[in-house]
């Protein structure tokens, strides 16, 4: 058995060996100026990045969509892809694609009344159908047409809704959806 002499001796020593640690530790930090114990004002941050006082910088908001790309990533980039670069077999793509931007009737014309059947777009054939996107009026469908015309590597002129007005007007009574022939046939040469 261990005495009671011995095992207080043992405590001594390491008690003494604490009280040097902490008197060396605080025997530092006074001779180099500073805590090493880290507090919220001295903990690094990566990466470290300038205090800005607020109201010194106005924060620059990032664009807003224009109307026209709003309406083409709720209405047309489902099928289309929001690339503009369709869904090969099964949607034509309308980057590059001559019936977007060749003149401005044809795609107005699709979009108002849809669009059944085969059509050949950039040398590749579909076959499906384009059902008159609902609730566009003249305004939103100029843009959306607009916005395609001038996205997607196409450069084509932008789209009023005044030419929109006009070609609905001149399409009144049409029910069902244009062919590739039928658009061909009215296109200019």
């Amino acid at each position: 058995m261990v005495s009671e002499a011995q095992s207080g001796s043992k405590a001594v020593p390491v008690m003494t060996g604490a009280l040097v640690g902490v008197m060396i530790f605080a025997g530092l930090s006074f001779w180099f100026g500073r805590s090493f114990i880290p507090s919220v004002e001295n903990l690094p941050t990566y990466p470290k990045q300038p205090v800005v006082p607020a109201g010194a910088v106005a924060a620059t908001p990032a664009a807003a969509p224009s109307a026209g790309e709003q309406t083409f990533q709720t209405v047309c980039a489902a099928c289309h892809q929001a690339t503009g670069l369709g869904l090969p077999g099964a949607f034509p793509p309308l980057a590059g694609s001559t019936w977007a931007s060749q003149d401005p009737e044809t795609p107005i014309r699709v979009v108002l009344a849809g669009l059944s059947g085969p059509i050949e777009v950039k040398g590749a054939q579909f076959n499906s159908m384009m059902p008159p996107p609902a609730g566009l009026d003249d305004e939103k469908i100029a843009a959306v047409l607009t916005y395609v015309r001038s996205h997607f590597g196409n450069t084509a002129p932008a789209i009023d809704k005044a030419k929109v007005a006009e070609v609905r007007a001149a399409l009144a009574g049409r029910s069902k959806p244009w062919t590739a022939d039928e658009l061909s046939a009215l296109r200019p040469k």
